[in-house]
Formats: C-alpha cells, structure tokens, sequence
C-alpha cells in the first residue's frame, strides 16, 4: 500500500476492529513503515541519529521505534493503535481517508520521537537520562507542553504566545543566554525553569526549542563542571608546570588573533575589556589541572582579578557569555595539546 494511495479504508478499520486478515496486517505494517522512514531519514542527516553508533541498518531503526505498537492484547486488538485513534477521530467509519492517515501520521511520529529518547540512552546514556529528567520535569511543572512540529518534538511555554511568525532562535544566542543563568549545579527542574525564562523574556525569535537540543543544553552545563572534577584524571596527574604554561600561552595567543576582529573591531567589547577575558581565560586553564573544584561560579573571581570592583551582577549580566565561550575553546585546546 503506497502512502500516495491510501485507498484502502477497510484495512484501518479492520485493524481497529481486531477483525483484520493476514493480509491486512502485513499492509497496515506496511504503511506505517512508510510513514516512518522518511522521519528516520531526515534525523539521520541532521546527525540527529547515527546508525553507526546503534549498531542498526536503517530499516532495523524504523521497525525498532514502531514495533511497540503492534503489541496485542489476549483478543489480538492492538490498544495503542486503538486509543489513540478513539481521542483523534470521533467516528472512523465516517473519517475521510486523509483524516485517517493525518492521524496514523503523527501517532507514528509520536512514537518515534519517544522511542529515539530509548535510543539516545544507548548511544549516550548522559544524554538519554537528562532527557528523560526533562520530560518527567515537563510533567511535574506544567511550564512547557510538548508539540510536534516538522517532526520533531518542541517545548513550548504553556500560556505564551509562541512567536511561531518569527525566525527560529539561533543555537549560539540560546546557548549564551542560557549559559548566562544557569549554574553547573543546577537541577534539571531549575535548568528548565531558566529555559523557560530565556524563551518568554525576548520578542525577538520564537518561543519554542526542540527535546534534543533543551537535553544538549543541560548537559553542556553539566559537563562544564564534570570536566572540571572528572576530565582532570584523563591527563596525567603530574603536568610540567613549565610546559603548561607554554601550551596556555600559545592557546591563548591564538584566541587572540582569531577573535579580536569579531569581539573588538566589530564592537562587542572594548580592547580593554578583550584583553581582561583573555587574561581570566589563561589563569583558569592554567589553573585547571591544579585546582580540582574549579567550576563556573568561580570564573567570576578570575575575571574580578582583571576588573576591580566587578559585581557579580554585572559579570552576569554583561560577561559571562563571552568568558565561557572563550574558556570552552581554551580548554578544547587545552585538552587535545595535552593528549598529544
């Protein structure tokens, strides 16, 4: 049965109905494959899924996010199928072929987006469990519903209007507004609740971010302070202090002629201020591999050293973006010199 041509009313029914033939399964199985793949597809181009990483062919991932919903019950009858059909469509017998298949469409996406959290637990298992936090914190506040849209699965504010007129929200002014409220040692409940006002304080973009990258936010702050307690054990404990200092002095000059032109000539600081992040930037990565308890709450005593007088409000509100940003590169770096 081709998706173009859903003609055959009957084999929905009859599948609804617990009355279905062999024939009529093995088509309906059909259908919903079809309506899947081209989902599988576009995440797996987007880098959203690697088959590698699952260890499956692109056919096993389809059947293997659908598959639970062909589970039967003691009378054969498929309940998922079934209930879900029951609080979409008022009458199936009436229903149009389009409205039928509109219906079978988004439960199969349902289904798939659900199943692919299961799926990124096995590919990150950090991941999947800040994701499954997320959405039992979802059900807990009540702040954002969850909406499909282009087949993916959104967290939209509940009771604000989500901008959908507008352009989507770049990755890097998110990522720098959330990084700007967030601490390392936030729960996931107080992340989202910092999401959610990062979303319904501006007009500028829509109000809405998918799962996924809600999850890799909260793990890119998890990980700022992880890799200040853990990452440190991956190198060797007794780093020439000498030739740690080298390294962050090259790092640290090459952050410099790459960035000055956007950060300085472009007038997102002044020099003055440029050269007070690089110079907090350098004292923290040397600092690294001595300090263990290093995180992100005391990067303002770095910058403060370079600034007198700085609030912490003020480093807040106006640097601690750009002093993040400049030390997730430094320490990239940091770690790949030393590696090697």
């Amino acid at each position: 049965m081709k998706i173009g041509a859903f003609t055959n009313k009957q084999v929905v029914q009859a599948i609804l109905s617990g009355t279905y033939t062999p024939y009529d399964l093995r088509e309906f199985v059909q259908l919903c494959h079809d309506l899947a793949l081209p989902m599988i597809r576009k995440k797996i181009a987007l880098g959203k899924l690697r088959l590698d990483a699952v260890g499956l062919k692109e056919p096993d991932v389809v059947y293997d996010c659908i598959a639970d919903l062909f589970r039967r019950d003691a009378e054969g009858k498929f309940p998922q199928i079934q209930t879900y059909f029951e609080k979409n469509i008022t009458d199936v017998h009436t229903a149009t072929e389009e409205e039928l298949l509109t219906a079978l469409r988004r439960l199969i996406f349902g289904k798939i987006n659900n199943s692919l959290v299961r799926l990124y637990s096995e590919i990150d298992p950090t991941l999947g469990k800040i994701l499954r936090n997320i959405k039992l914190a979802i059900e807990k506040s009540k702040m954002f519903e969850e909406v499909t849209r282009f087949s993916d699965v959104y967290l939209v504010p509940v009771s604000c209007d989500a901008l959908q007129q507008l352009a989507p929200m770049p990755s890097e002014y998110l990522e720098q507004e959330f990084s700007r409220l967030v601490l390392v040692h936030d729960t996931i409940p107080v992340m989202l609740k910092k999401l959610h006002t990062v979303l319904v304080e501006q007009e500028s973009y829509q109000r809405m971010v998918s799962l996924v990258t809600a999850g890799m936010l909260c793990k890119q702050i998890y990980k700022l302070g992880w890799e200040t307690e853990q990452e440190v054990k991956v190198v060797e404990e007794e780093v020439d202090g000498e030739y740690l200092a080298k390294v962050v002095d090259q790092i640290c000059q090459s952050l410099h002629k790459e960035m000055h032109h956007s950060y300085v000539e472009k007038g997102k600081c002044t020099g003055d201020m440029f050269r007070a992040y690089l110079g907090a930037t350098k004292s923290i990565l040397n600092s690294f591999y001595v300090d263990e308890h290093l995180d992100g709450s005391t990067f303002y005593e770095y910058l403060e050293e370079q600034i007198h007088g700085l609030t912490k409000e003020e480093y807040r509100d106006k640097h601690r973006p750009i002093l993040e940003y400049f030390i997730k590169i430094g320490k990239e770096r940091l770690k790949h010199e030393l590696r090697n």
